[in-house]
């Protein structure tokens, strides 16, 4: 079985371009990846007074087609309404390398353990935190509205549902596996990439 990627560039800030993977069940045609890209920008746009002002997030024109047992990429496709891009209005107060991360729920077990993955928005301008430097619960709130809509835009198991995936364990295995996503989680403690750090 293969599944869908979709890239979003988050750009503007020191340290360098950020990306966001979006990964949706089966391979999509054009007017369902349509579908997908449009629902992928709704939930960014509930980013959009978190984003530092003159950032900017920017889909990619074209997606891939991936091996879900191996991670092959085996197409490169367009589509033909890609989405506009989306520039924050947050302020310009912000630290480069701190954020929120989602966290994408399953209902698929593995290892013992719910399968779960995450998307890191980061950096955040100062209008998402509170005063005591956690996410404010207005702006959780926002995001976390918009994630479960993004989840649930097309029904569980249907093309363009979004997904998870494990990646094979070692380099030539074929044990990759997707598990479609059943909801979304976003803590108040701030997400941090240490290897976004700019200088």
């Amino acid at each position: 079985m293969s599944f869908s990627q979709l890239r979003w560039t988050y750009s503007g800030w020191a340290g360098g371009n950020g990306y966001l993977y979006f990964r949706f069940r089966d391979v999509l045609g054009d007017s369902l990846m349509n579908a997908a890209a449009a629902a992928a920008r709704a939930f960014l746009v509930s980013t959009q007074g978190f984003i530092p002002s003159g950032n900017k997030l920017t889909a990619d024109p074209t997606f891939n087609v991936i091996q879900e047992a191996d991670g092959v990429v085996t197409n490169v496709n367009s589509y033909t309404v890609v989405p506009a891009v989306i520039t924050g209005t947050g302020g310009s107060g912000y630290s480069s390398v701190a954020g929120c991360a989602v966290v994408w729920r399953t209902s698929t077990v593995r290892v013992r353990r719910l399968a779960m993955g995450r998307t890191f928005i980061v950096p955040l301008a100062g209008a998402a935190y509170g005063t005591d430097g956690m996410l404010q619960a207005a702006a959780r709130t926002t995001m976390l509205t918009a994630a479960n809509t993004f989840v649930n835009y097309v029904a569980g198991g249907a093309p363009g549902r979004l997904v998870c995936w494990k990646r094979p364990s070692v380099k030539g295995a074929t044990d990759g596996a997707i598990a479609d996503i059943t909801g979304a989680q976003i803590n108040a403690n701030t997400a941090e990439l240490k290897s976004r750090r700019p200088g």
